[in-house]
């Protein structure tokens, strides 16, 4: 079991926040003050994506190997904290 943990910066186009390998839980923490994040795949859009209010968190996300979380924000930018724990 190997846990990462990272902080990322989000902006107006979608934004990689984590990619897994093998198994992952994945829990995020919208650190923005005011803005909020929407979470989803390389395409989300902010009138599609899973919203992450501003201080906000989104826990228990379960991934496959090689699946990939996206954020974007409406305005200027966001950050998103990142802790996950590879399963196996």
């Amino acid at each position: 079991m190997a846990i990462v943990t990272t902080s990322v910066t989000v902006s107006t186009t979608p934004t990689l926040l984590y990619t897994s390998v093998g198994q992952s839980q994945v829990q995020l923490r919208n650190d923005s003050a005011s803005a909020d994040v929407f979470v989803g795949n390389s395409a989300v859009a902010t009138t599609t994506g899973f919203k992450i209010a501003a201080a906000g968190t989104l826990t228990n996300i379960n991934l496959d190997h090689n699946e990939s979380l996206y954020g974007i924000v409406a305005t200027g930018t966001g950050t998103v904290a990142v802790f996950a724990v590879r399963k196996g």
